[in-house]
């Protein structure tokens, strides 16, 4: 056996895997195998990014062969074997990997953290990092790379604060690659400020950090994110399609069609328009403009479809309720065999809701593979918004049944759930439930569903007294629901209360003078309606026949309700106990 032969073996092998002809490289290093021959160590890290391609049974043979001539101690190679478990989604090979590792490097502890965040452990990223120092290891900008990204998908601007002042102090080099890092950090996290002071720092900026704080900017509802676009262009930096992406998304939060169109038309007959990527976020923005025949068409113009681009025309159906079109794409999901996809599934369920076709989406939760908590979100919120009070709660308890972790979006259709049934015990149990049991903090929208759960069960006192001491600054739509519970019951001071609250809020909000003028007319004080009216006419403020026609509504024309009747003991005891954990 030559070493010429070796020789030839390994760069055949190395060719193949360079020109991307994965298949013909796994061949060769079976044949070489066969023929007595040793894979050198480039080799192997070569084929081990080939595996990704293929079957994890494959990466799997090849860590056995090295194994068998102790070729998996060395350090490169763990790291290659820990990305390519990493790759085939299997965290825990990765991780024994690395525990049986003699000793570490930054690469290699950086691969460990790597396949942490691209599989979903955030968490692990975190304490992974925090023991660098222990192990004498000093992070380098690729590690402070893979724990901002962390931070980024937690939401964690505190953690991420940190981590930057780490950066500063630790003298790292501060590249592009982590200055990007750090503006999407700041931009994701909610802070657009600090997203921008980075950015103003950096030196060079290219197009990376361009698209880092435009999507900062659209991911905010900035209205700088078009601006920002101008200036890359007057900068002489040429957008790419991440950029294009960033803008559609823009003009899709801010509603801006005719931007939208504009942006479109600048990238028609470039490469960037036939991307499936720019596509797709093409379907998205037309879809949630209400364009809904020039979302059709670019799904159609489209040389391929996967499940991305099916969630977005999905969405697309669900934002103009296109019910017919929807099904017609439920069926092009079901002949490409999708229909188990958790995710399609769910956009699925969230098109029947929107078209108030419950059974439909019923069906499709009932089909998913492994429903996650978004999809049981997803098919409890629709039966929350269809009016189905009860079926809510009990697929609220399924749900636990199967031993799935109500999160903070679940317990905001349990909540209304509960209020259009009149269910006070209920309602209050599940607030408590959320602090004690879950640990989820109570937000704006939590508390304003159960000041409508006490208005509408004719709790006005302790309604008032929770929208005057809850945690959080009580918003409009928490007052408009106070507004809307104090109306039903003709309560004169509870209206004025909430209207001169909303007023001072929104002063251009008629809905407000409406309902007071209204009030005031249904108590008999003719003089002081007409009062309201004439100021609102003075302040030129015109009523929107669609919001006018909601508050003129009760709450019980607009869903339907089976109220339950239950003691006044019982309820004082739930409210009193729930107040109490509110620390109002």
């Amino acid at each position: 056996m030559s070493s010429l032969d070796i020789l030839s073996w390994n760069v055949a092998i190395e060719t193949e895997v360079l020109y991307g002809h994965h298949v013909e490289a796994l061949q060769l290093f079976t044949s070489m195998q066969h023929q007595g021959f040793l894979p050198s160590k480039i080799v192997y890290n070569s084929l081990f990014a080939v595996t990704q391609y293929q079957m994890l049974k494959i990466g799997m043979s090849i860590h056995a062969a090295m194994h068998g001539i102790s070729l998996d101690m060395d350090i490169p190679i763990q790291t290659s074997l820990i990305v390519m478990y990493g790759n085939c989604g299997k965290v825990e090979l990765a991780r024994r990997v690395f525990d049986n590792a003699s000793k570490h490097d930054v690469i290699s502890w950086t691969a460990m953290m790597v396949v942490y965040g691209q599989n979903g452990k955030y968490e692990d990223v975190l304490t992974l990092f925090h023991r660098m120092p222990r192990e004498g290891l000093m992070p380098d900008s690729r590690a402070f790379v893979s724990v901002v990204d962390a931070c980024v998908s937690m939401e964690a601007l505190s953690e991420g604060m940190k981590l930057h002042f780490l950066i500063i102090s630790s003298g790292v080099d501060m590249n592009l690659i982590l200055i990007t890092a750090l503006i999407n950090m700041y931009g994701k996290c909610g802070s657009l400020k600090d997203a921008h002071r980075v950015f103003l720092y950096t030196k060079g900026s290219n197009l990376a950090s361009w698209n880092a704080i435009i999507s900062s900017n659209a991911y905010n509802k900035s209205s700088d994110t078009i601006q920002l676009f101008e200036r890359t262009l007057i900068e002489g930096v040429l957008p790419d399609k991440i950029t294009f992406v960033s803008i559609f998304d823009a003009c899709s939060n801010k509603n801006l069609g005719a931007v939208g169109k504009q942006m479109h038309a600048r990238i028609v007959g470039n490469r960037s328009e036939k991307d499936m990527v720019v596509q797709t976020s093409l379907i998205d923005f037309y879809g949630s403009c209400g364009h809904f025949p020039h979302a059709c068409k670019i799904f159609s113009a489209m040389r391929d479809h996967d499940y991305v681009s099916l969630i977005s025309i999905v969405s697309a159906c669900a934002n103009c309720a296109a019910f017919v079109e929807g099904k017609q794409m439920h069926s092009y999901v079901i002949c490409n065999k999708f229909e188990r996809n958790v995710v399609l599934g769910t956009a699925l369920i969230n098109l029947y809701s929107k078209c108030g076709s419950i059974y439909d989406a019923h069906d499709v939760f009932i089909r998913l593979r492994d429903p996650n908590i978004i999809s049981w979100n997803a098919i409890i919120g629709a039966y929350c918004q269809n009016g189905f009070g009860k079926e809510t709660l009990s697929l609220y308890q399924s749900m636990r049944s199967n031993r799935v972790k109500p999160d903070a979006i679940t317990f905001l259709s349990v909540l209304p759930a509960c209020s259009h049934a009149g269910m006070l015990i209920e309602g209050c149990s599940f607030s408590l439930a959320m602090k004690q049991d879950y640990g989820i903090i109570l937000d704006i929208d939590h508390y304003n569903c159960m000041i409508d759960l006490l208005g509408r069960t004719g709790r006005l006192v302790e309604a008032q007294q929770l929208i005057l001491n809850m945690r959080v600054e009580p918003c409009v739509a928490s007052w408009a629901t106070l507004l809307s519970a104090c109306r039903k019951e003709v309560n004169v001071s509870g209206v004025e209360q909430a209207a001169f609250r909303i007023m001072q809020m929104d002063p251009k909000d008629a809905t407000p003078y409406i309902m007071l003028a209204n009030t005031y007319s249904a108590a008999n004080r003719m003089n002081d309606a007409q009062r309201i009216m004439m100021k609102m006419r003075a302040k030129d403020i015109t009523a929107e026949p669609d919001k006018v026609l909601c508050s003129n509504m009760s709450p019980k024309a607009m869903i339907g309700i089976d109220s339950m009747h239950i003691s006044r003991e019982s309820s004082d005891a739930a409210m009193n106990m729930f107040i109490r954990s509110m620390n109002v």
